[in-house]
């Protein structure tokens, strides 16, 4: 887990982040019959749910061949806009799609504030 945050820190982010702003970065394998079409669909499918949640500002994401893990890097306005996302994408069928492809012991979620 380590070297894939330093990893994603190594990007070199282009963000312009304002006071407040909180990055939430969440890290998974698809399951080994998952196909690389299958998870960039899926990954992708998430898209269009997190434009429409209030306090959405910002989503990459990143694949490393050598471990198979994926990473997103969310900015959300704040904490609660963040936690809003979750709650709302347990009923949202983008993320149902998604949810289901994924190995749930290999995620990984956690927010950063700005200091």
């Amino acid at each position: 887990m380590k070297k894939i945050l330093i990893a994603v820190a190594a990007l070199g982010f282009n963000y312009s982040v304002c006071a407040g702003d909180l990055f939430e970065i969440v890290t998974w394998k698809f399951r080994p019959e998952i196909s690389i079409t299958q998870a960039q669909e899926a990954t992708k499918g998430l898209d269009k749910f997190l434009k429409s949640v209030k306090g959405f500002k910002k989503r990459s994401t990143y694949f490393s061949k050598e471990s198979g893990h994926w990473v997103d890097v969310v900015t959300w306005k704040n904490i609660e806009s963040a936690r809003a996302a979750l709650k709302a994408a347990e009923t949202h069928r983008s993320y149902l799609a998604f949810r289901p492809l994924v190995d749930e012991k290999s995620v990984n979620l956690s927010h950063y504030e700005k200091r």
